[in-house]
């Protein structure tokens, strides 16, 4: 965190500009995915997945190790909630139709999986603001997130999760409504962090919101989708 005075004379303009640079690698990654995903949809669907799954756990690890010295309560309560994020992530790719890792054919886990994962990922979110000014039990934080991924895993594997995908109808009900609460608590996650900008380091606030505001459009191609390998799918994981 940094003194609010201390960034006051520092404009988003300009923070959009030390990070041009930074863009062009992901846009290539992109495009390369995007040639990948029309040409063999179920590798594009495990190199982007593995992407997204190595760059939140390795948040939650520089988190986790850079905390004693930064105290910063914020970054390390996302850190503890993209690590439990990425472990969804992971399970969910492994479960994807096609991958035969699991005994599973149908294209229901896979889908409950990631609406769970966004759900983790929309809550942490929301709640992050908070951590802002107060004090943070890492360990407890950390324990606590582990317990509900661990929870949706049993509840996924063992059918008593709600339907998500059907492959005879597509979305179910359950996982149309699940995107757009997932999306409005997303808004209100941006808006919080927006309110508090003051005691955010303006670099992250900035990657925070691009990040918020780049979900929320995926989270909506991911209520248009019929197969799972259509394009809304693709575009959604790009």
């Amino acid at each position: 965190m940094e003194n609010p005075d201390s960034t006051a004379s520092v404009s988003l303009d300009g923070d959009v500009k030390s990070l041009s640079p930074a863009w062009i690698v992901p846009v290539l990654l992109a495009m390369l995915l995007a040639y990948t995903g029309l040409h063999n949809y179920l590798l594009f669907h495990t190199l982007s997945e593995l992407f997204s799954v190595t760059v939140a756990v390795l948040a939650g690890v520089v988190a986790w190790h850079t905390y004693p010295f930064s105290r910063n309560n914020f970054i390390m309560y996302l850190g503890c909630g993209y690590f439990w994020v990425g472990a969804l992530d992971f399970v969910h790719t492994l479960t994807f139709k096609g991958m035969h890792i699991f005994p599973i054919v149908a294209a229901n886990p896979a889908t409950q999986f990631w609406i769970s994962s966004r759900y983790l990922e929309a809550i942490v979110l929301f709640t992050a603001p908070l951590f802002l000014t107060r004090s943070l039990n890492r360990k407890a934080v950390f324990i606590a997130l582990g317990v509900a991924a661990a929870a949706v895993y049993v509840l996924v594997m063992n059918d008593l999760f709600p339907d998500a995908y059907r492959e005879a109808e597509g979305l179910t009900p359950f996982k149309i409504i699940s995107e757009y609460v997932i999306i409005v608590m997303l808004l209100l996650a941006s808006v919080l962090m927006w309110a508090r900008r003051g005691l955010i380091d303006r670099t992250i606030l900035l990657l925070l919101e691009l990040s918020v505001g780049f979900t929320i459009l995926s989270e909506v191609l991911f209520t248009l989708y019929v197969e799972v390998d259509g394009l809304p799918n693709m575009m959604g994981h790009v």
